[in-house]
């Protein structure tokens, strides 16, 4: 290698490694490690033949919305989405499709204010919900006799 060479490689080297140090000051949407569940309000957006939005209200304190996008995520789909969002709350966002969920951030970092008061925060759990006494004693009845086995 000529000095020439060694001299454009080294300033090539230094001008990655002080592109690769500058910070990215867009807020992400943090993983967590916590099942959907949990908070308070839930977003579940998934793929499928017909596009439509359900909601349910869980044990009167939960609020769950499921979107069922036609075929894709799109931007006009998440803007939509992201227009539910109400300052000051925390919301679990579980999205499975790697595409819709890097469509759907991309959205979320473009169009929302930063400002606002709002987590989202990505999770990848969904537990079956237990909705009575009775249901929850018939299921622990179940795993107790398969342990039996």
């Amino acid at each position: 290698m000529h000095v020439g060479q060694q001299e454009q490689q080294d300033e090539n080297e230094s001008l990655a490694t002080q592109h690769s140090a500058e910070e990215d000051n867009r807020n992400y949407i943090e993983i967590s490690e916590k099942p959907i569940n949990i908070y308070g309000t839930q977003w579940i957006i998934k793929r499928g033949r017909i596009g439509t939005h359900i909601f349910e209200k869980l044990f009167n304190t939960k609020k769950r919305h499921t979107w069922v996008v036609k075929d894709k995520l799109t931007e006009e789909n998440s803007k939509e989405i992201l227009k539910k969002i109400h300052s000051e709350s925390i919301i679990g966002v579980k999205i499975d499709n790697i595409d819709d969920w890097n469509m759907f951030q991309n959205t979320y970092l473009t169009f929302i204010n930063q400002d606002l008061k709002v987590k989202l925060l990505k999770c990848n759990t969904l537990l079956e919900d237990v909705r009575s006494g009775a249901e929850m004693q018939e299921k622990i009845l179940k795993e107790h006799l398969k342990n039996k086995r």
